[in-house]
């Protein structure tokens, strides 16, 4: 009985860039209905929260270990506790599955809740 091989040792090794990382990591926190970004504004004045919005995603690279920070809105009223536990499982499970990375750890800024009513603003009489 001989052993049999897939060759992947003989393919070489496998490069994934920070910026598709970061694609991979917001593409797949947009895919929760309750997750989405910001739109709009400068320098952080006047953006709005969008449900349709691809998160920000960020990347530090350790070796093969991947530290990853999303900055998202939030659909509210929601659990923001299990909401934050799925979106890091959504994110660790894609990122690992697609690119063999370690993800070590999944930090989330909630930038903006998104309530789905736009704001009336206020009136000055």
């Amino acid at each position: 009985m001989s052993a049999t091989t897939d060759g992947a040792g003989e393919r070489g090794a496998l490069q994934v860039s920070e910026k598709a990382l970061r694609k991979i990591a917001a593409q797949s926190a947009s895919e929760l209905p309750f997750v989405g970004g910001v739109t709009g504004g400068v320098l952080g004045i006047g953006q709005d929260s969008d449900i349709n919005a691809r998160p920000k995603a960020d990347i530090e690279l350790s070796g093969r270990t991947a530290f990853v920070t999303l900055s998202v809105a939030m659909a509210y009223p929601s659990s923001l506790r299990e909401g934050t536990q799925r979106l890091r499982g959504r994110v660790k499970d894609a990122l690992e599955s697609s690119t063999g990375i370690t993800v070590g750890r999944v930090d989330i800024e909630i930038t903006a809740l998104h309530t789905g009513r736009e704001s009336a603003g206020r009136e000055l009489l």
